[in-house]
């Protein structure tokens, strides 16, 4: 967010209207564990199995290797194979992009559910794995002009097919009236990764896990358990709910089961371990349980959508 290469819309504009959340840590250093996390509200040392985590409908990807490319050659919906069209099992290109499913399903279930509670976990895959996507995407085409590494190029563009779903699920929530229900968290699922390192550029060409004003960085990245591996960005957004800032509150993935079930009046499972997420935001804005019947979330691996 805010990168001065990147253009990131609509991560920006949530970022200005709900507070963002800058001591928040990942569930794991990648992203399977993560997502454990979030479904369970556990930590990986009580929550050793990585499961559905009791969602009425999964869409995506059951393993991480198919979550690694845009083009795997199908999708699974309920234990269910959905073919992707002209996907060959070529990692790099393909008729179908897996994120743009992904999106239209997951767009779907928001206007089906629109009248009844839900908790949607909209798990992007970009951007990381094997860098390729459509290069005549509207999102490619930002950056194709660019003098950098063809990679890079494809790395912007898939930081851009993440921001741009998040406008279109606003859109999706204030047109039936029901964005001042639907708290929306986004934030990132592990520590960055320093893609295209250099001389110039020792933390990565895009500077993750860097402050490029102040000219410091956390240590390490991705897949290592030093803050730069957990710690990641955060957004919360509620309209009328919780303001605009800065929130320094500690938190932790575990956190978000609680954080959701609260002011939804759901029960918290006994085998939580979690503490609530940016908890005083809702406690002070939140009206009575019996009121709240919409909850919805961000973040990335598979389409996962429960009742709530």
């Amino acid at each position: 967010m805010r990168h001065p290469a990147l253009q990131t819309r609509d991560g920006d504009r949530l970022a200005a209207q709900g507070p963002r959340c800058t001591q928040r840590l990942a569930g794991g250093n990648v992203c399977v564990p993560t997502q454990g996390a979030v479904r369970t509200g556990k930590h990986t040392g009580h929550a050793t199995i990585h499961h559905n985590g009791g969602f009425d409908l999964l869409f995506g990807c059951y393993d991480p290797d198919p979550a690694h490319t845009c083009f795997p050659r199908c999708l699974i919906r309920n234990s269910q194979e959905v073919p992707l069209e002209g996907n060959t099992g070529n990692l790099l290109h393909g008729k179908t992009c897996r994120q743009y499913r992904i999106r239209e399903e997951s767009q779907q279930f928001l206007r089906d559910n629109k009248d009844r509670p839900f908790l949607a976990c909209l798990a992007w895959t970009p951007s990381h794995g094997r860098f390729g996507l459509p290069e005549d995407g509207p999102s490619f085409l930002l950056y194709k002009n660019k003098p950098w590494p063809h990679d890079l190029k494809v790395y912007a563009a898939m930081v851009h097919r993440v921001d741009r779903p998040l406008g279109e699920i606003r859109d999706l929530l204030t047109e039936p009236g029901i964005a001042h229900k639907t708290p929306i968290m986004f934030t990132g699922d592990k520590g960055g990764n320093a893609y295209l390192a250099d001389q110039q550029h020792p933390r990565g060409f895009m500077g993750p896990n860097a402050s490029l004003k102040a000219g410091v960085a956390c240590r390490a990245g991705q897949g290592r358990f030093f803050e730069g591996g957990l710690r990641v960005p955060a957004i919360a957004h509620w309209p009328g709910r919780i303001s605009a800032g800065v929130s320094n509150h500690l938190g932790s993935f575990p956190d978000l089961l609680r954080t959701f079930a609260e002011p939804a009046g759901a029960e918290v499972p006994r085998i939580s371990t979690a503490f609530r997420w940016c908890g005083i935001c809702w406690a002070r804005q939140v009206p009575a349980a019996s009121s709240r019947n919409t909850g919805a979330s961000t973040g990335r691996t598979a389409t996962a959508p429960p009742s709530a």
